[in-house]
């Protein structure tokens, strides 16, 4: 169980705050001692007979952490006095720059603990391990950053990555470092990195690449072209670790779609102008077969509990079984033309749905007696399948309705039960280019039920639960002026390694003195930490980019619409914790989602602040960044302050 950061509420005196966890229970901060170092290990804490120990390691096992470079941490919970390692409890982390803690240490930690759960964005740590942001795939060549737990004003927005090309699909690996993302107008991969939430590199691929998927051990990211009847046409293999290309495969002329075998050894790849199947072996990178489908194989998906690959034919309407044993048909089924995607549930691997845009229909396969064995009817065009636990979500082009299907009549053989259709927002995402391979239903990482749904014309993500036996909206989170094609949610957790060690990896801040802030649902233990990260001792010190923070003042974040308005903000060194007060040439660049802008100079204020006057033109969401030659930043270094102009101020 992971903390529900977003069901948080706390309420701060005397280190006391109430923690509402999802999934029921309730955790109160209580003065319930210190958990202080034992003996004289500062890494090493005991109480109410559990053993904490911290350690942490850079990217070479040696124990200093350097700036920029991976940062391990690893924590072993034990029975004090057995030993005994304390495997599936639930713990949450935070690491933030290093507080005086003058007075009564585990009083200070609390408070700063009861500050992070409050999403009080003055007190924001540096990394917060517990939760995961929004990602959004637009339309334009951005995708949007949103934070569904933290509000800065009245927006989530928290940072915008700006594409070389227009986006079509992506991917994310397991270290959930880096995401991949198919450029077809560049014949690129485009590697944004979460931990800036910049485009860090670019990979040259095939022509048109369209969809992309990590291979299930994460050791490669799979590249498909799309739309070329060349005969190199196939797949390109990236590793992920040095963005290089490890292979490249050709299968056959058309678009393509990708699945693998349960144990990741074996990929198959449609080859939709060429009517094959292509069989690859996945550790060496080499074809194996060319299965004949069909005249237009659209889709495939594994079947695990089958061991077979399920093929789905747009032409003839055809469901065709490659053996993963033999690689040969084993099965095949003729419906009516028009079948475009095919999907088992990845819990079981026996049942699968198969789509007919054409008829708006939905067919169900059991994998085990290679047959479809019910058939119902869905809103316009349905072209995506998703699935949680418990459920299967079916997209359709044509209808703002998603369609929740329950996977638990399916596994027990019921294939009458009623089908939920809600309306994920009022606009129909066919009409506002939202077809493409990117998934728009995803599920949200914290609970088994709940889906965020990207409605392109509406520019909103919409947020659904199962409660009560129906589907239920919890929220919208607005993605302010973009039309989001697909979503996708990105994490920084601590994960159990193995049994009582709990893990994770992230990229190491800038240099100074920092505090590992950790909490223990139960038995409650809260204590911080503390940990230094070095500079890098191959980056001389005139040349390491200054890290700016923007911090608004005086007006707060909104900003009035079509008058005079005064903008106040201040310069800060995130790795100092000084002010830049005084800087002679701060420029600043605002610019609107629509693509309004303005280039201003900022005036020098007495109290070390700096300011601009601007008349905004509309209502909206607005990045405010600057740069300085005499500080050596430019506009797209540093994050930007987000504001909102808002009519009548």
């Amino acid at each position: 169980m992971k903390l529900n950061l977003s069901a948080i509420s706390a309420v701060v005196g005397l280190g006391l705050a109430t923690l509402l966890v999802a999934g029921g229970g309730l955790a109160v901060f209580q003065d319930v001692g210190a958990a202080g170092p034992s003996s004289e290990d500062p890494w090493r804490i005991v109480q109410d007979g559990v053993a904490v120990e911290l350690s942490v390691a850079g990217p070479s096992g040696e124990d200093a952490l350097v700036e920029g470079q991976d940062a391990e941490f690893t924590l072993a919970l034990t029975d004090a006095k057995t030993g005994e390692p304390i495997p599936g409890l639930t713990l949450a982390a935070w690491v933030d720059r290093e507080t005086s803690l003058e007075g009564d240490a585990p009083l200070v930690c609390r408070e700063r603990i009861s500050s992070y759960i409050q999403a009080d964005l003055k007190t924001r740590p540096v990394l917060d391990l517990n939760s995961y942001v929004v990602l959004a795939l637009n339309e334009g060549p951005t995708i949007s950053v949103i934070d569904p737990f933290l509000g800065f004003g009245t927006t989530n927005l928290y940072a915008r990555v700006n594409l070389p090309g227009a986006g079509e699909d992506w991917a994310v690996g397991p270290d959930q470092r880096h995401v991949f993302v198919t450029l077809p107008e560049l014949d690129q991969v485009a590697v944004v990195s979460t931990d800036t939430w910049r485009v860090e590199s670019s990979v040259d691929v095939g022509t048109h690449p369209r969809q992309v998927e990590f291979q299930p051990d994460g050791q490669g990211v799979w590249v498909l072209d799309g739309g070329t009847a060349r005969g190199e046409a196939g797949v390109t293999v990236i590793d992920p670790s040095t963005l290089t290309v490890k292979g490249r495969i050709p299968t056959g002329a058309g678009n393509h779609t990708l699945a693998f075998s349960e144990d990741g050894g074996i990929a198959y790849v449609t080859n939709l102008d060429a009517g094959t199947v292509s069989v690859i072996d996945v550790a060496a990178l080499a074809k194996l077969a060319d299965v004949e489908t069909g005249p237009r194989p659209a889709a495939v998906s594994y079947a695990s509990e089958a061991r077979a690959a399920y093929v789905v034919d747009e032409v003839d309407g055809s469901v065709t079984a490659i053996d993963r044993a033999t690689h040969s048909i084993r099965m095949r089924v003729v419906t009516n033309p028009g079948l475009t995607a095919v999907s088992f549930d990845p819990m079981m691997g026996r049942w699968g749905i198969v789509l007919n845009t054409r008829e708006n229909l939905a067919h169900i396969v059991d994998g085990m007696r290679d047959e479809i064995v019910h058939t119902v009817e869905t809103p316009a065009g349905p072209d995506q399948i998703s699935f949680t636990h418990n459920f299967a979500y079916i997209r359709a082009l044509g209808s703002a309705d998603v369609t929740m299907v329950p996977l638990s009549a399916l596994r027990e053989g019921y294939f009458d039960q009623e089908m939920w259709p809600f309306p994920a927002g009022a606009l129909p995402p066919g009409a506002y280019n939202g077809a493409g391979p990117a998934a728009a239903v995803v599920p949200s990482p914290e609970m088994h039920d709940a889906v965020y749904v990207a409605n392109p014309g509406e520019g909103r993500i919409y947020v659904y639960h199962y409660m009560e036996g129906m589907p239920t909206p919890s929220g919208t989170l607005n993605n302010y002026g973009e039309r989001p094609r697909a979503v996708l949610t990105v994490g920084r957790t601590i994960h159990e390694e193995s049994d009582g060690v709990y893990q994770t990896t992230v990229k190491a801040p800038n240099a100074g003195e920092y505090d590992f802030v950790f909490l223990l649902e139960d038995p409650r233990i809260i204590h911080c930490f503390d940990f230094d990260v070095q500079a890098d001792p191959d980056k001389l010190a005139e040349d390491r980019p200054l890290d700016l923070e923007l911090r608004s003042v005086e007006g707060g974040t909104r900003v009035p619409v079509g008058e005079k308005a005064i903008v106040t903000f201040e310069l800060w060194d995130r790795a100092t914790g000084e002010i830049k007060a005084g800087v002679p040439d701060v420029h600043v660049l605002l610019a609107s989602t629509s693509g309004w802008q303005r280039r201003l100079q900022a005036e020098r204020r007495t109290r070390g602040n700096y300011r601009i006057e601007v008349e905004i033109p509309a209502a909206g969401v607005l990045y405010l960044s600057v740069a300085s030659p005499s500080l050596g930043v430019g506009f797209n270094e540093q994050a930007p302050l987000i504001l909102h102009a808002v009519p009548g101020g």
